[in-house]
C-alpha cells in the first residue's frame, strides 16, 4: 500500500518516530524484541514480551504493518502496552515514551582468533558511509580475517549495495540489475 511504501521508505532515510523495538508476529502473538538504548529498553520491556494491548486496543489478529503503525507516533508521546512475560502470573501495563529512532544497519565486532566480524541488516542510503567507519574501527586490531554477512539483508537500496561493494572490489564491475522489462 502506499502507507506501507512510505514507512519503508522513512526507514531507509532516516529516524522515525517510535518505541525503538523489533516486532515479529509468532503464532498470532506480537512478540517484540527492544533494540539497545531504545525509549523500550528503557520503559523495562524485554527481548520476547508479548504485546497483548496498546493504548487499550487489542493485538490479537493484527498483522505486523498494523502493529507497527499503532507503535509509532511522534518522539516525546506515550503509549501504554499491556505485555505478557515469562516468569509473570499476570500481564503488567509498561508506559513507553517515543523517542527519533535511528537504527543503525552495521554492526561489527573482533571475534576470538582476531576475526573481523561485519553484519549489514539493511542497505540503506547511510550504509556505505557506515560500513567504512566500522571497517576503520576494526583495522585498529591486527585482524587475520574478516566477515561479513548479509543473510537476512533487506536489500532497500541498490546504490548502497554498489557502496559497500565496492569497498571489497576496487575495480571493474561490481554488479549489475535487469528490471522486468528486460532492461
Amino acid at each position: 500500500t502506499p502507507e506501507a511504501y512510505q514507512r519503508a521508505t522513512q526507514r531507509n532515510t532516516g529516524p522515525y518516530g517510535g518505541i525503538g523495538a523489533y516486532v515479529a508476529v509468532e503464532a498470532g502473538r506480537v512478540v517484540i524484541s527492544p533494540m539497545p538504548d531504545s525509549p523500550a529498553e528503557r520503559a523495562g520491556l524485554q527481548d520476547g514480551d508479548v504485546v497483548l494491548e496498546a493504548d487499550g486496543q487489542p493485538l490479537g489478529d493484527e498483522g505486523l504493518e498494523a502493529v507497527v503503525a499503532m507503535v509509532r507516533g511522534e518522539a516525546g508521546t506515550s503509549l501504554i502496552l499491556l505485555v505478557e512475560r515469562a516468569g509473570e502470573l499476570e500481564p503488567i501495563e509498561v508506559r513507553v515514551v517515543r523517542g527519533d529512532i535511528q537504527v543503525a544497519s552495521v554492526d561489527r565486532s573482533l571475534l576470538p582468533g582476531a576475526i573481523g566480524y561485519v553484519i549489514i541488516t539493511d542497505f540503506r542510503e547511510n550504509t556505505g558511509e557506515e560500513l567504512l567507519t566500522a571497517l576503520e574501527e576494526l583495522k585498529q586490531f591486527d585482524m587475520l580475517a574478516l566477515i561479513l554477512e548479509l543473510r537476512n539483508n533487506l536489500g532497500d537500496s541498490v546504490e548502497s549495495a554498489r557502496a559497500v561493494a565496492s569497498q571489497f572490489i576496487p575495480d571493474g564491475l561490481v554488479m549489475y540489475e535487469i528490471d522486468g522489462g528486460g532492461q
